[in-house]
């Protein structure tokens, strides 16, 4: 195979590859001056703290880029053999002043763009992001350098919608921690000395609050007295206890004050309450089980401080932390009932659930409950989806965050080999679908998990004390491997402040972040 580039001059005495295509060479740079052209080119980045180029080309982008103030910089290229090349002849090529060196990856998949994106662009930190291609080298393989735009759209998107998120409920998620951490080394350790503390689970039951769990209570019924194990989200929580089928666990999440409104009325004695250490928690009177989810902070503390339960919350949404929650317990089999992740026939939530009570309350002679729940319906826009061949006359409402919720369902069945398939009793009765798996080491971690907790005692605060300090310290000026894990636990709570100041640098979002880590406070 014949070499892909030939290496030229410039006036200016620079190497610059020329791509051999059509029979004729062509540069890829400007043989005139490639370094005057490179700082054109880079004059038009602003504010955008992460910059991606489209082609190595000589790396003259990529040196001027990594001499400004731009936190992270990608080279994305095809074709090793021709990279290996450039490398040959410019073994600089992504390196720049004081050692520093943009991220390069070569014949990547989307999901291998996909990934880097999500794993290394943080927006409170970088701001924006700008691609720049080098078009005298996408021209020559557009579809590849096309599939990378499309993933780095993709990723770009699923950034902002977290980033978004974070904005909105960083704050909170860090206040709650705090405050979860007073109670968090008696309830945990106090559950650990009970010998079947995490049950060995065989078969689960995951009941979600959507509009088909009214249809599936006799199935959940016949399902919680032959096989066993039922987990509640929080909010079909009064539903299933109204019932009569007191759930053997119930999972909540969510940071905000509502989570309380779950649990009015009659608390089973025998369920076991899990709940993120991130999220809002009340005094059930039950048996609480902290666990950590997403948040960096949660799974700092659960490493370093005080182990926790670990729990998969990547889906967003309850119902996926639930489906989570029986993996971990090593369930073979999980069952899902009420989860539309859809509005079908224009309905909410199944009956019973505190919405029910809510605005019946608050519903007089101008505004009806049915009023509440048409405004809740319409507060965002929705797709109507028409009829299909399992349910001949069923229609439903879709929104993109629900769509959004059932991707991340399918994809969780995809990776950990669940095999979704509807049962005859689930498609008369609504939306259930049967998923197995096989859950072989989900219960060895969960007794290293207890053993651990009995081993840290008393000395969780001791290690607590030691983040704080190592936050009081923390800068921006030569960042270790050290200091920017404890950087991470900040960032959604960063994320807050930038979104009421989104003006001031990052300097000045980590001020303002570490006085209210130091300060204690809570919201």
């Amino acid at each position: 195979m014949g070499k892909k580039y030939v290496f030229l001059e410039s006036k200016t005495k620079k190497i610059v590859p020329a791509i051999c295509a059509d029979g004729e060479n062509h540069a890829l740079h400007s043989l005139f001056d490639p370094e005057r052209e490179a700082t054109r080119l880079l004059d038009t980045v602003k504010n955008e703290g992460f910059v991606i180029f489209l082609g190595l080309g000589g790396g003259f982008f990529v040196r001027e880029a990594l001499k400004r103030n731009i936190t992270l910089v990608l080279s994305i290229d095809f074709d090793r053999e021709g990279v290996m090349e450039i490398f040959s002849a410019i073994p600089d090529v992504i390196s720049g002043e004081k050692g520093k060196k943009a991220h390069l990856l070569v014949d990547p998949s989307k999901a291998e763009i996909e990934r880097f994106i999500l794993d290394y662009y943080h927006p409170v930190l970088m701001n924006g992001v700008r691609c720049l291609p080098l078009h005298p080298r996408t021209r020559v393989d557009p579809t590849a350098f096309r599939n990378a735009e499309e993933a780095i759209a993709d990723a770009i998107g699923k950034v902002a919608a977290d980033f978004s998120t974070q904005s909105v409920f960083g704050l909170r998620w860090f206040s709650n921690i705090l405050h979860n951490m007073e109670k968090l080394t008696v309830r945990t350790a106090a559950l650990a000395d009970e010998e079947d503390f995490l049950p060995k689970v065989k078969h689960a039951a995951v009941a979600a609050a959507g509009p088909s769990l009214d249809k599936q209570i006799p199935l959940l019924r016949r399902f919680k007295e032959t096989q066993g194990f039922v987990i509640a989200t929080d909010t079909a929580f009064s539903r299933l206890v109204y019932e009569g089928i007191e759930p053997d666990a119930v999972v909540s999440i969510d940071c905000q004050i509502w989570t309380c409104r779950h649990f009015h009325g009659r608390i089973p004695k025998n369920t076991l309450f899990f709940f993120a250490l991130e999220g809002r928690v009340i005094n059930t009177g039950g048996r609480i089980c902290f666990f950590a989810g997403g948040h960096p902070f949660s799974r700092y503390i659960s490493r370093f401080v005080y182990p926790l339960l670990e729990i998969d919350t990547s889906g967003g949404n309850v119902t996926y932390a639930a489906v989570s929650l029986a993996e971990a317990l090593g369930a073979e089999t999980t069952v899902l009932y009420g989860a539309d992740f859809s509005y079908p026939f224009g309905k909410t939530y199944a009956r019973g659930t505190w919405l029910y009570d809510f605005y019946g309350k608050q519903s007089n002679r101008f505004q009806s409950t049915e009023t509440r729940f048409s405004d809740l319906l319409y507060r965002t826009p929705l797709e109507k989806k028409g009829k299909n061949s399992i349910l001949k006359d069923s229609w439903y409402y879709e929104t993109p965050m629900l769509a959004m919720y059932r991707q991340r369902l399918e994809e969780k069945a995809w990776r950990t080999k669940l095999i979704p398939f509807p049962t005859v009793e689930s498609v008369d009765a609504g939306c259930g679908a049967t998923c197995e798996k096989s859950g072989a080491s989900a219960s060895r971690g969960n007794e290293e998990m207890m053993q651990s907790l009995r081993r840290v005692g008393t000395s969780a605060p001791l290690r607590l004390n030691d983040y704080f300090k190592k936050v009081r310290a923390l800068s921006f000026d030569n960042l270790d491997e050290e200091d920017a894990l404890i950087l991470s636990t900040l960032l959604p709570a960063m994320a807050g402040f930038k979104r009421r100041k989104p003006y001031a640098s990052k300097e000045e979002i980590l001020d303002m972040t570490k006085a209210f880590v130091m300060n204690g406070t809570c919201i």
